[in-house]
């Protein structure tokens, strides 16, 4: 038989008349059910495209997923054995596999393109991590400010806070701290700490001159 390609699913193996016991001997492993791998995901890229292999309706990646694709300040960086967050429409019904959390209202999100892969726009990135129970204040101000720094505005920002949906609250609260101005997310961290302390808020991004 063909050396076998890097990645298949089941449905693909059936119809080129590959037994699961040729699957398991040629060393593939299944990272989700339904799609056999030569290799465990090692990037976010990686498990964005295994999970995609197995979503059987239009998706696009969300959450922190999307965050942190999109550039914006992540709560942490994916790791592998970490899932991979999508959305897709509401009448499809959330995926429920192994390696991927899904969410629905993919037809109320609008989504971008970037490098080949359907993202929700940044603004929803951000909503869909309101809710999210592990995400500190510290995590949506970074998350907020990076928003701002990448091109994002303050009015879309608000309006969000303004919706009533869930974790609103939680960013109106991250909205008090938000600044335009902070390039990175030690800057915030260090304007947060230095507030904390009750010192005088920094003023950002200074050009300093000598006298000459």
């Amino acid at each position: 038989m063909d050396e076998l390609p890097r990645h298949l699913t089941s449905a693909e193996a059936r119809r080129s008349g590959v037994t699961r016991a040729t699957l398991t001997a040629s060393g593939l492993v299944r990272t989700h059910h339904g799609l056999w791998v030569a290799d465990l995901p090692t990037t976010l890229d990686e498990a964005i495209a295994q999970a995609g292999a197995v979503i059987r309706c239009p998706w696009a990646v969300c959450g922190w997923s999307a965050v942190e694709l999109l550039g914006l300040p992540d709560r942490r960086p994916w790791q592998p054995g970490d899932p991979v967050h999508v959305c897709v429409p509401t009448a499809a019904g959330r995926v429920r596999r192994e390696g991927i959390v899904s969410r629905k209202g993919l037809e109320r999100r609008r989504v971008v393109d970037v490098s080949g892969i359907p993202l929700v726009a940044g603004i929803w990135a951000v909503a869909d991590v309101l809710t999210d129970p592990l995400a500190t204040h510290e995590d949506l101000v970074r998350l907020c400010d990076g928003y701002l720094h990448l091109g994002g505005t303050a009015g879309s920002l608000v309006a969000l806070a303004s919706l009533g949906r869930r974790g609103a609250s939680r960013l109106r609260g991250a909205l008090r701290d938000t600044r335009h101005g902070a390039e990175s997310p030690r800057e915030t961290d260090l304007r947060l700490l230095l507030a904390q302390a009750g010192l005088p808020e920094p003023e950002q991004q200074v050009r300093l001159v000598d006298a000459d």
